[in-house]
C-alpha cells in the first residue's frame, strides 16, 4: 500500500511581518528539505514576506524541523517513508498547496538550504504576467560560504548561465501551477535531473522557459569534503542516464551526451590509456593530450564566468576528477534496471551530512499530525 504522506498544521498562519504587495496572495512557495537546521529558518522567514501560503515538506527530519516551520506559520506536509527525492517531496507539496488554494495562479519552488533573495517573487511575478506564453522563470543562484569552501565557489560557478530562454529550469524557480500540473507534475521517484524531466514535459506542451537577470536565491551547502563532492558526481550520472533516455528522442539527448561524456573520461579512456602503456606508450600520451585539452576548457569556461585562476584551476581539475563518479552513476543506473529495483538508494539522494540538531521552538498545531488525506496521485 502506498505511503499517505500526514499533514501537520493544515491551515497557515499570519504571524510573520510581510508585504502589501499584490502578488502576496497569488504566489505560494513549496519548501522541501530534510535536517536543514537554522537553513530552513531563514527559507521558511524569507518566502513568507512575500507569499501568504508556505508549505514545507519534510523528509522525516530528526532535528525538529518539522516544529519550527509549523511554528513559522508553514503549512507542514511530514513524508515518514522513503524513498526522500528532492521531486517527490516538491510533488507532495504542490498537490498540498493546490488542494489548499485550487484557483492559485503561481508557485515558487525552493530547496531548504535556500533563501529567496528580496524582491525576486515580485521580479519573476511580473514577467509571467506580462508574458502569457512563459511557463517557469527562474534566476541566479548564489552560493554562500564561498569563502569557507572551495566546494562552494565550485557550484557558484556552475549556477551562473546567461539570462534568455532556457531548455531547463533548476530545483529553485517560479512556475504557473496550472503548466506544472499539465506537464504531470514532478516524477517523484527520480532522483537527479527531476528539474530537467519536468521542464522537458512543460516545454513539450508549448511553455516557455526564462532564465532572468536578476538574483533568485542564496545556496548554503556546506559542503566540505571530497567523498561529498564524489558523491554529487555519482547522483549527477545516475540522473543523466534516467532522464536522458527516458527522452533519447528528443530533448533528453543533451543529457546522453554528458552520459556518454561520464563513459568515455570516467572509464573507457582511462582503461585504454592504462592498456596502451604495456603496449604502445604514444597512445597513453595522446590519451593524455586529450585530458589536458578538456581541462583547458573547463579553466576556460571558470575564467569567463569571474573565477580567479586558483579557483579556476579546482574547478576543471576536480571536475575532471570525477568523471569516473559520474561513470559510477550511470552504471547504478544499470544495475537498478536489470534488477527491477523499484526505488533510488537513499545513499545517492543524500550527498551532504545532516545539520546538527539544535532546540527547535514547538507549538500545538506542531504536536500532532492529521489523518491521511488519501493516496497522493504520483506514488504506486
Amino acid at each position: 500500500m502506498a505511503h499517505v504522506p500526514c499533514v501537520v498544521n493544515p491551515e497557515p498562519l499570519s504571524q510573520m511581518p510581510h508585504t502589501d504587495a499584490p502578488w502576496r496572495d497569488q504566489v505560494g512557495v513549496v519548501v522541501i528539505g530534510r535536517d536543514e537546521g537554522d537553513r530552513l529558518v531563514r527559507a521558511i522567514e524569507a518566502a513568507r514576506i512575500d507569499a501568504a501560503t508556505v508549505v514545507y515538506v519534510d523528509s522525516n527530519s530528526t532535528d525538529g524541523s518539522r516544529e519550527r516551520a509549523a511554528a513559522l506559520g508553514a503549512v507542514v506536509v511530514h513524508l515518514t517513508e522513503g524513498p526522500y527525492t528532492p521531486s517527490r517531496g516538491r510533488q507532495d507539496g504542490f498537490q498540498e498547496l493546490t488542494r489548499l488554494h485550487p484557483t492559485l495562479p503561481y508557485v515558487q519552488f525552493i530547496d531548504g538550504d535556500c533563501t529567496l533573495r528580496p524582491g525576486w517573487i515580485g521580479t519573476a511575478h511580473a514577467y509571467l504576467e506580462a508574458h502569457p506564453d512563459v511557463a517557469a522563470v527562474f534566476g541566479r543562484r548564489r552560493e554562500e560560504r564561498c569563502r569557507e569552501s572551495v566546494y562552494s565557489r565550485l557550484m557558484d560557478i556552475d549556477w551562473d548561465h546567461t539570462a534568455g530562454d532556457a531548455p531547463n529550469f533548476g530545483g529553485d524557480c517560479l512556475a504557473r501551477c496550472q503548466a506544472v500540473a499539465d506537464a504531470g507534475g514532478w516524477s517523484a521517484s527520480t532522483i537527479n535531473a527531476e528539474d530537467i524531466d519536468l521542464s522537458f514535459r512543460i516545454r513539450e506542451r508549448g511553455g516557455r522557459i526564462v532564465r532572468l537577470a536578476d538574483e533568485m536565491t542564496s545556496h548554503d551547502v556546506r559542503m566540505s569534503r571530497f567523498g561529498q563532492y564524489w558523491r554529487r558526481a555519482v547522483r549527477a550520472g545516475y540522473g543523466y542516464a534516467e532522464v536522458g533516455l527516458r527522452y533519447r528522442h528528443g530533448p533528453g539527448r543533451m543529457l546522453l551526451k554528458r552520459m556518454v561524456s561520464s563513459v568515455l573520461y570516467g572509464f573507457v579512456l582511462p582503461l585504454v590509456a592504462l592498456v596502451s602503456l604495456f603496449l604502445w606508450w604514444p597512445l597513453a600520451a595522446l590519451i593524455g593530450l586529450l585530458y589536458l585539452r578538456i581541462l583547458a576548457k573547463l579553466v576556460v569556461r571558470a575564467r569567463t564566468r569571474g573565477a580567479s585562476w586558483g579557483t579556476s584551476l579546482a574547478y576543471a581539475g576536480l571536475n575532471l576528477v570525477c568523471k569516473p563518479a559520474s561513470f559510477q552513476g550511470v552504471m547504478h543506473y544499470v544495475r537498478d534496471r536489470i534488477s527491477g529495483k523499484s526505488r533510488p538508494s537513499d545513499h545517492l539522494i543524500v550527498y551532504r551530512n545532516r545539520v546538527a540538531p539544535s532546540s527547535a521552538p514547538t507549538s500545538p498545531s506542531s504536536s500532532s499530525s492529521a489523518s491521511g488525506r488519501g493516496e497522493a496521485a504520483h506514488q504506486s
